[in-house]
């Protein structure tokens, strides 16, 4: 079976190289700060990059903000953090005040709407920095003692001088697998999402479980299907708020779906040919599995 190859471009880090320049990618309340082009200046407005007026702005090129870039907005910084090192050049977060929206030139777009335009690299940078400036937000106090925190120098972490303890950014793991049978895949709707909407079954790792027993159970307690020859796809970054998503391929036992009715409102098998209207784009891990079983399948078909 084919592996995804995975180009690391982008290294996480604390502390900032020396002589390297420096860019910045700036956040107002969870949102991220785009450039726009001069044509188009208005005020800072939240959209999706969906219906911006005609430009493309949701690119890593604007989203980087380099030292003159970022004049404008030294006013109202924060709190900034190293975000690590991307193409010789260190990367910073920097969490503005929700007066800087009134600054001409930029626009804000959430975290959610990038997901549909931006690479894997891009993609990562831009989540990581939403979710160390959140971390760093609710992690003020210490939880043993109630002492203030004061954020390390050396690493992504907030100490606690009074009780020694440490606190670091909470990941929690998740998995979603797509399980398939022949030339058919399950897929399954959640009971909020709108009628039309399916996707890979997910869910949380539990205390004491493997990600690969956390897949079995999974898939059997919301659609009754044993799965088995569960194999590792891929891992995204998915700040929504905190997950780390480990992709993984499966193989049902059986065909006979029974729903949970609970987490799960609608299951079905789809032919590769004959997916539903609403999939998730390839640019998350639910649609990447879903493109390689599909590539998969179509390749196996036309060799026969």
């Amino acid at each position: 079976m084919a592996h995804r190859k995975t180009k690391i471009e982008f290294h996480a880090n604390a502390k900032l190289m020396k002589h390297y320049k420096t860019v910045v990618i700036a956040v107002i309340e969870g949102h991220v700060v785009i450039k726009i082009p001069p044509v188009t200046k208005s005020p800072l407005v939240t959209k999706s990059p969906l219906v911006t007026k005609g430009h493309n702005t949701a690119c890593l090129e604007n989203i980087l903000l380099n030292t003159k870039e970022t004049e404008p907005l030294r006013l109202f910084l924060k709190h900034r953090i190293t975000l690590g090192q991307w193409s010789g050049l260190n990367c910073e977060v920097w969490n503005l005040e929700s007066d800087a929206k009134a600054e001409h030139g930029f626009e804000l777009i959430d975290l959610r709407s990038l997901l549909i335009t931006l690479p894997d690299t891009a993609f990562s940078m831009v989540s990581r920095a939403v979710q160390l400036i959140e971390w760093q937000a609710a992690y003020q106090f210490c939880s043993r003692c109630a002492a203030p925190l004061i954020e390390r120098s050396n690493e992504h972490a907030m100490r606690c001088n009074h009780c020694d303890a440490d606190y670091y950014p909470r990941i929690s793991p998740c998995i979603i697998v797509i399980v398939t049978h022949k030339d058919k895949c399950l897929l399954a709707r959640q009971a909020k999402w709108p009628s039309g909407r399916f996707s890979a079954i997910a869910g949380f790792i539990e205390a004491g479980e493997s990600a690969e027993q956390a897949v079995f159970r999974e898939v059997y307690e919301e659609v009754g299907i044993e799965v088995e020859d569960i194999c590792y796809f891929g891992s995204q970054s998915w700040p929504f708020p905190g997950q780390l998503m480990l992709g993984y391929k499966a193989k049902a036992r059986s065909t006979d779906i029974i729903v949970d009715g609970e987490e799960i409102s609608e299951a079905k098998w789809w032919h590769y040919k004959k997916l539903p209207e609403y999939v998730p784009p390839n640019t998350i891990m639910a649609g990447r599995l879903i493109q390689s079983f599909i590539d998969e399948t179509d390749k196996q078909v036309s060799q026969h």
